[in-house]
């Protein structure tokens, strides 16, 4: 059964915009440090994929994913931080180093599921992924003592009975996100390469922020809230 969210769209997109208002640099620097080791490892990726290696080319893709994944809990502490109207420091998420580490395995999990989820039924097991683990990074930066599995699975309770809702919404803030893309429309060159990037740090640390706000809301309902 299925639970109407307690926080709309419209609702967590105003979170988003004013939590980024807030802490501009913040977020913008923990996106740019995980769009950047995405960037350094997708390209050799792509490369083995273009040369035929195929698996080569997954295990990089992979490893890139995992590793981004990682180097984003910056990015989930200044949003949490953004979401609760709390000062943020640029420090703070260096202060507890073992979380990075539940982040790597927490990552690595959820973009495997992901990304081998992509390959088969029509890509519907990584979908199902992506509602299941949603608010593990979010749930990671809060819970001091829990660990990188503890913290997927408090994502799952985090989204039961609003799976529909969920998956909703995570599709409303994709599109979101694409449209930062709209400058590659105009052709493939420095400028719009550039300003696509500019947009989608912006556009997804707005959701980063939303996807905190949401976070927030729904952890009341647990036991251990």
């Amino acid at each position: 059964m299925s639970e109407p969210f307690p926080l709309t769209p419209i609702a967590m997109l105003r979170e988003g915009v004013a939590g980024f208002r807030r802490e501009p640099v913040l977020l913008l620097a923990g996106g740019v440090l995980t769009f950047a080791i995405l960037a350094a490892t997708q390209i050799p990726a792509q490369m083995l994929l273009d040369d035929g290696r195929q698996v080569a080319a997954i295990v990089v893709h992979l490893l890139g994913a995992v590793l981004a994944g990682t180097a984003a809990y910056p990015w989930f502490t200044y949003a949490l931080d953004a979401a609760r109207q709390e000062p943020g420091s640029f420090a703070k998420p260096f202060q507890a180093p073992d979380r990075f580490f539940a982040q790597f395995v927490a990552a690595f999990w959820f973009w495997a599921a992901v990304l081998l989820g992509a390959r088969y039924l029509a890509g519907l097991p990584a979908i199902l992924a992506t509602v299941f683990y949603a608010f593990y990074g979010y749930v990671i930066v809060d819970k001091k003592t829990y660990g990188g599995m503890r913290a997927l699975g408090t994502s799952v309770r985090l989204g039961d009975k609003r799976r529909i809702a969920l998956f909703a919404i995570l599709a409303l803030f994709a599109v979101f996100n694409f449209m930062a893309a709209v400058p590659l429309g105009f052709g493939l060159n420095p400028l719009s390469v550039v300003a696509a990037t500019a947009l989608l740090l912006v556009s997804t640390s707005i959701t980063m922020v939303a996807g905190a706000a949401l976070y927030d809301t729904l952890k009341v309902n647990l036991p251990d809230g």
